[in-house]
């Protein structure tokens, strides 16, 4: 915890954040990434560490807008005391629309859902907070502490099986 950002993996896209965390360490981002094995429950220790970094993404390969991303989003600012401050949330999953076939992989890709897109996602946020990272409390390109986007430290893994804690 304590980090500027933290990637919240859900399911198979768990390789993905964990190559995007590594590209982010090497330039300069202190990165933690969580395997979301439990979209319902929530793991209360995954959300209390997501919670202390100042940035949290969301990576699903499900529908963005009201997928897991988005209850994620909702539990991290739910119990917060007022002036606490709550991270920004990037929520990366699928758009609603209509997908051409392809493998899985280059679907994934082309949405920006693989680690480099991923990694690029959180760079993009980061240049549209107009700082390397905006540290005050909700702050987010669209001011609402949550931006939905459909499409040379090690990572820190956390949740994920025989990784280091």
């Amino acid at each position: 915890g304590d980090g500027e950002v933290c990637i919240l993996a859900v399911g198979k896209m768990v390789e993905a954040a964990e190559s995007a965390a590594a590209l982010l360490g090497r330039d300069g981002l202190d990165t933690a990434v969580w395997d979301v094995r439990s979209v319902r429950p929530l793991d209360p220790e995954m959300l209390a560490d997501a919670a202390r970094h100042h940035l949290v993404v969301t990576v699903e390969d499900g529908i963005a807008s009201g997928g897991a991303g988005s209850f994620i989003a909702q539990n991290l600012a739910m119990g917060r005391s007022p002036g606490a401050n709550t991270p920004s949330v990037v929520i990366l999953g699928t758009p609603t629309e209509y997908l051409a076939h392809g493998k899985p992989a280059e679907i994934l890709a082309r949405l920006g859902l693989d680690g480099p897109g991923i990694a690029n996602s959180v760079h993009r946020w980061l240049e549209g907070a107009g700082t390397r990272l905006d540290r005050r409390p909700g702050a987010s390109p669209n001011g609402t502490g949550t931006a939905i986007a459909a499409a040379a430290t090690p990572a820190k893994r956390r949740g994920v099986p025989g990784a280091p804690r």
